[in-house]
């Protein structure tokens, strides 16, 4: 054996080929796969910031504002709010057309997957936020800007997860306990509830536990007329029950993102490519939120299938570790749920449901001025 033996793969020593040529082989041979190619993001602009950064991030400030000072004074419908739905959806086919255009078939066909896989996953979402805005009774012309905030802290939270996400999910066991165990009380809540709107919402047991801990910090009710996050009280500066619903919405878009942003490294490998079709995707979801909505106001008996819906995400939660759940388990038992719920409200005695006209504007709901 000579010394070139120690440094070479046995089926090199053993082969009749030259060495130059046998070399030359494994050289081929260790390109036939290789790895993906990262997108050409374009040249750096300030910061350091990609160019396709900066346009992604100035199309979405532009979005944020037409949805600001635009979308949000039309008036309150089932149908505004599914024509709302539509016009994201074109939205965000609009900007996959960008990305095809930029980058080519294969990378849009991935960019789809993302937006759609936003929405397979983010689904349950819906649920949970109404029935937090049902449970502490938001009133509706505030229910827009508390999710417009849940929309901001959502792109930028999303964000932080799909640069960190490693990091994230060492602690993903217990945030999940603490979360299920969180909307199983919270469901059982509001299935037990017998939608007595007299109740005063200071006499819950989170606002009772936020107000020794905030003392007079805390103002137990909504600014209605200014629709103002913080008002002054006695020269002190107090936190409203928006904040505190705002903030709700904050932890279970947290929690739930743990695993849609997993879901989705693992099923588009480009980052650019996974967080931008998520920001598009979350337009869309917010607008479908208000549909989902607006069928509690239709439909009484809805409110518990959401709240069903709600303690079985819980479950999964609290046993994701020791039992699989399908992947399709939560479509499927939302879809019976929500689907029982709203045949029930259309048909039991004395159903408010039947009485409302899909087209008449909801109630209590008027355009901001």
């Amino acid at each position: 054996m000579t010394a070139h033996g120690f440094l070479m793969p046995q089926s090199v020593m053993n082969s009749d080929k030259p060495v130059a040529f046998q070399l030359t082989d494994l050289q081929d041979n260790s390109t036939m796969n290789p790895k993906p190619t990262p997108l050409d993001l374009g040249p750096e602009g300030p910061w350091g910031v990609r160019q396709e950064w900066w346009i992604l991030g100035i199309t979405t400030v532009a979005l944020l504002v037409l949805d600001a000072f635009v979308f949000r004074r039309l008036p309150q419908t089932f149908k505004s709010h599914l024509c709302l739905t539509f016009v994201w959806l074109l939205i965000g086919l609009l900007f996959n057309v960008h990305v095809f255009v930029r980058y080519g078939k294969d990378e849009a066909i991935y960019w789809l997957t993302g937006y759609f896989l936003e929405w397979m996953l983010s689904a349950d979402n819906l649920c949970v936020f109404s029935l937090i805005l049902t449970a502490y009774r938001t009133p509706p012309e505030l229910m827009h800007k508390a999710l417009f905030f849940g929309l901001l802290g959502c792109i930028g939270l999303r964000l932080c997860f799909f640069l960190v996400v490693s990091n994230v999910m060492n602690h993903q066991v217990m945030l999940q306990v603490a979360m299920g165990v969180f909307l199983v009380l919270s469901g059982l809540q509001g299935m037990m509830s017998d939608d007595d709107d007299d109740e005063d919402i200071a006499d819950s047991r989170l606002v009772k536990a936020l107000q020794r801990c905030l003392g007079k910090r805390l103002e137990p009710s909504y600014d209605v007329v200014n629709r103002r996050l913080f008002v002054v009280r006695d020269n002190r500066v107090c936190a409203t029950l928006l904040v505190l619903v705002i903030l709700l919405l904050e932890l279970t878009d947290v929690m739930f993102a743990l695993d849609s942003v997993s879901a989705k490294i693992a099923a588009v490998p480009e980052r650019y490519t996974a967080y931008s079709s998520t920001v598009f995707a979350v337009f869309g979801l917010r607008a479908a939120f208000f549909i989902l909505h607006s069928l509690t106001e239709y439909l009484e008996h809805m409110k518990k299938g959401i709240a069903f819906v709600v303690v079985f995400i819980g479950v999964q939660l609290i046993l994701a570790r020791s039992f699989h759940f399908p992947a399709w388990s939560t479509c499927a038992v939302s879809t019976v749920a929500l689907s029982s719920s709203a045949i029930y409200s259309c048909y039991s005695p004395g159903s408010s449901g039947r009485d409302k006209k899909k087209d008449d504007p909801l109630p209590e709901k008027t355009p901001e001025k």
